[in-house]
């Protein structure tokens, strides 16, 4: 493990660095197929910091343009979160906004959390297609091969976690890697992986604020929408 990679667990929460995605070119690629096999189980968590592009792809597993043949995908296009399972569109009534977002799903049931609080539960209806090439992304899908990308997230994402049928945490990507790295560390896994086009602008360092929220210092701008932009956590 990297020295930074120590010094940043034992100081988030105080400081460390969030990483703003662009939302045309870029995103996180793991390199891996981190849900075995989402057709019969996936449990995924991610936090949403500052204010949430209502289109996008939150998380994905799939290489396919056609949305009948993905395997995997939550994404929101101006609605309400869609979770494509086996090439089928389930829609759900719920509008992801800033927090802690945890979408499980068991075989059968649908269950979404805001904050560790249940808000919505469906029952999932399957496709059949599979793609067992494709690799676990993050902002941004595969558009067609696992080396090109589509339908991208433009914020502020952290804090992936992606659990086992047995709801352990199987691996971890705070995303909170400093200036001058492309890598992204699966602190629990250890299966790291890469930003995709990132630029060190992108990326800023962030004091945590009494109410929780985060407090940027000296970042650029553009990307940042000011020197010290404050990013809400609710």
């Amino acid at each position: 493990m990297a020295i930074f990679e120590v010094l940043n667990n034992q100081q988030s929460y105080f400081n460390r660095y969030f990483r703003r995605n662009e939302g045309s070119t870029d995103g996180y690629e793991t390199n891996a197929r981190l849900i075995p096999d989402p057709l019969t189980h996936f449990d995924v968590e991610f936090q949403l910091l500052g204010a949430v592009d209502p289109v996008g792809t939150f998380l994905a597993q799939s290489i396919s343009v056609d949305s009948g043949s993905r395997e995997f995908q939550l994404y929101q296009n101006n609605g309400t979160l869609i979770v494509v399972l086996g090439g089928y569109t389930n829609a759900t009534i719920t509008t992801l906004t800033t927090g802690v977002w945890r979408v499980k799903f068991d075989g059968v049931n649908i269950e979404i959390f805001k904050d560790g609080v249940g808000v919505e539960t469906i029952v999932a209806v399957l496709g059949a297609a599979t793609e067992p090439s494709a690799t676990f992304t993050m902002c941004t899908r595969h558009a067609g091969t696992n080396s090109s990308y589509g339908f991208h997230y433009e914020g502020v994402m952290a804090n992936v976690r992606v659990r086992n049928s047995s709801g352990e945490i199987a691996h971890s990507y705070p995303l909170d890697e400093p200036k001058g790295t492309s890598t992204i560390y699966d602190i629990v896994g250890g299966n790291n992986g890469a930003i995709i086009n990132g630029n060190d602008e992108d990326k800023g360092l962030f004091k945590k604020l009494p109410n929780g929220d985060w407090n940027g210092s000296n970042l650029d701008v553009p990307p940042w929408d000011s020197v010290d932009q404050v990013l809400v956590t609710a």
